[in-house]
């Protein structure tokens, strides 16, 4: 096992580079982990601690690329599972406001205007939090593959893809040995790395030790040089959807086939009924989803409210495997819904043990910007942002925040995109709320400029919601970030290509909202106890397993980006580092740039209800009726 300066010496030889590196992210300011369950493919969580902050089912991590801004930290070690007699906390294990409790006081802060307080991540410093690869901005290539032809999707052979949607539905196989042994890689967790052998057998992690002997029928997998690392989970995707009068070009296919190649062995896909009905959108999308060729899970929108959608959402919970619901404040006229509607939808949540989730923009001022853009005769890709100002995104925040805190249910804001909705998030935990900032690739990393090129194509393309902000802001939710104010990254991945996006060229109100989710996040958690065993390399734990080459190197291009759309808003990007080898449930299934499963393999994955998580909300539910003093009673004079 290496020792610690060992590990800070691999961290320096890329500190400062752009490396592509699969790394798990905590969904949790505090640390959330699976809970040990039946293997039937549920997964269900459980936080260490009633008073820990989780956020949904799931780890977020992939490939993400970035430069190394920091070194590794020592973390503490905490009792865990009779399979592992000690391991390291999650590096977040912090108290609601982002502050490690335990942080060291002499700790330098830094301010931005506002006086929200942030731990400086100054790149000449190392990071506070733990053992991870520091603030790491990444970005991977896009996680999709296939061409377009105009506005016609077709069917193309394309090398290293196969199965239907890619000329040949035959080619592939579905399965691969169920025992397999990697070799001499450097296996990477969150409290150590060592160079070791990793033996898998029937999808579980059987031994990690050196120099492992086998016999002649399992596969055997050379990682000398390389590392072996965790496959991750994808929080946030939109593949096969129905949206403003088109679909996203990636399917349930397509786009899974392509997050296999870049070390993704999971995602949570957005359900959004056409209709309304969650029973039909359920169906809908399953239908949808029967292409797949990975796990994946599903949050479900709600996009009205009334008896029948509030029976629904106790189906969705109780027998379809959902545990977390969206809900609209943009798109007034389509998906949004009212306060009156979104305080009833919070108190069906907090009663099913669902986390709520919110799109915060408001919809009726977005609406009002937008025709004072038409107005102004501006209809170009530089309307959209002009109509949607920071100020909407803070201030739908804010109401989201307070009206979740009145019915005090736990909140999870997705793609944060600015610093203003931070803030409010921020001030939110410090008064001890729990609510969840979710920002996504996009907003980390680009900035608003490219939507002022000349070019409609190029400009149109970075059209999304909420909009990419000005130059600031990514820097700003970075730091965030990097001090547990914001707890996870998505990659909203909603891609649409140049044609569906040219629908808007005479009025950027009917451009389709999105961009290409490249996988990448800040990354600053790296997986520790884990009782379900996803997300570490040890022995019990599910094999979901990427062997990434950091000698290799590649250049994002949309022309070679794994995405059906013909345009990606990284383009140009260079990456060092390549996910070479793709291992789910045991079974290889990305190699030599060749997918390896069929159409139909992926498996659907059911989330429990946050049940311990409300145990410590009742807790404070009886705590507030206590202190209330009422009702008074009163005499009446009977005289």
């Amino acid at each position: 096992m290496k020792s610690r300066e060992e590990n800070k010496d691999i961290y320096a030889q890329y500190k400062g580079s752009l490396i592509c590196l699969p790394i798990v992210t905590f969904c949790s300011t505090r640390g959330c982990h699976p809970r040990a369950g039946p293997r039937t493919g549920s997964k269900r969580f459980k936080v260490i601690g009633d008073d820990l902050m989780p956020i949904l089912e799931f780890y977020c991590c992939s490939v993400w690329c970035g430069v190394v801004l920091g070194d590794p930290l020592d973390s503490r070690e905490f009792k865990t599972s009779r399979r592992l007699a000690r391991h390291p906390l999650p590096p977040h294990t912090m108290n609601i406001s982002g502050q490690n409790p335990k942080e060291d006081s002499t700790k330098k802060d830094s301010s931005d205007e506002s006086g929200l307080k942030i731990f400086s991540t100054d790149v000449t410093q190392p990071a506070a939090e733990s053992i991870r690869l520091m603030t790491l901005i990444h970005f991977t290539f896009p996680l999709f593959f296939l061409l377009l032809q105009i506005s016609t999707i077709k069917s193309h052979s394309i090398p290293g893809f196969c199965g239907v949607g890619y000329g040949d539905s035959e080619c592939g196989i579905g399965s691969s040995s169920s025992k397999l042994l990697i070799k001499g890689g450097t296996v990477v967790n969150a409290h150590h790395q060592e160079i070791a052998d990793v033996y898998v057998e029937d999808g579980i992690i059987v031994s990690l030790q050196p120099n492992i002997m086998v016999g002649d029928d399992v596969t055997v997998l050379d990682a000398t040089g390389k590392y072996v690392m965790p496959g991750g989970i994808d929080p946030h995707t939109h593949l096969a959807m129905e949206f403003m009068g088109t679909e996203t070009i990636d399917d349930f296919f397509s786009g899974q086939a392509a997050a296999l190649a870049g070390g993704t062995t999971m995602h949570i896909d957005f359900v959004i009924p056409v209709n309304g009905s969650l029973t039909a959108g359920f169906e809908s999308y399953t239908q949808k989803a029967k292409k797949s060729c990975m796990d994946y899970g599903f949050h479900m929108a709600v996009t009205k409210w009334d008896e029948v959608v509030a029976r629904d959402m106790e189906i969705m919970v109780k027998d379809k495997g959902i545990n977390s619901f969206k809900f609209f404040l943009a798109y007034k006229g389509s998906l949004m819904i009212n306060d009156e509607l979104l305080l009833e939808a919070f108190k069906k949540c907090k009663s099913l043990g669902a986390l709520t989730m919110v799109h915060a923009e408001n919809g009726d001022a977005v609406a009002e910007g937008q025709k004072r853009m038409i107005e102004l005769g501006i209809t170009g890709p530089e309307g959209h942002p002009l109509s949607r100002p920071p100020v909407l995104e803070g201030e739908a925040t804010a109401r989201a925040i307070r009206l979740a805190g009145f019915i005090n249910t736990p909140l999870y804001i997705v793609h944060v995109m600015s610093i203003d909705a931070m803030e409010e998030i921020a001030k939110a935990q410090k008064l001890g709320q729990k609510v969840i900032g979710e920002p996504v690739t996009s907003g980390l990393v680009l900035d608003d400029s490219k939507l002022w090129d000349p070019d409609f194509t190029t400009a149109a393309k970075y059209v999304m919601s909420p909009p990419i902000r000005k130059l600031g802001h990514g820097k700003a939710l970075q730091a965030a970030l990097s001090t547990g104010v914001l707890q996870l990254v998505g990659t909203d991945h909603c891609t649409f290509n140049s044609t569906q996006k040219a629908f808007g060229i005479d009025d950027f109100r009917k451009i389709p909202n999105g961009v290409n989710g490249v996988r990448s996040d800040i990354c600053y958690r790296l997986c520790a106890d884990n009782k379900y065993r996803m997300g570490a390399i040890l022995a019990g734990s599910d094999a979901d397993i990427i062997i990434l080459n950091p000698n290799s190197s590649v250049q994002i291009s949309a022309k070679s980006h794994h995405s059906r759309t013909d345009t990606n808003v990284y383009e140009g990007l260079k990456l060092k580092g390549k996910v070479e080898v793709t291992i789910a449930g045991g079974r290889v299934v990305w190699e030599n740039d060749e997918l390896k499963v069929i159409p139909g393999s992926g498996r659907y994955i059911k989330m429990s209800p946050f049940n311990y998580l409300f145990n410590g909300i009742s807790k404070a539910d009886a705590a507030y009726l206590s202190s209330l003093k009422a009702p008074v009673r009163r005499f009446r004079d009977q005289s």
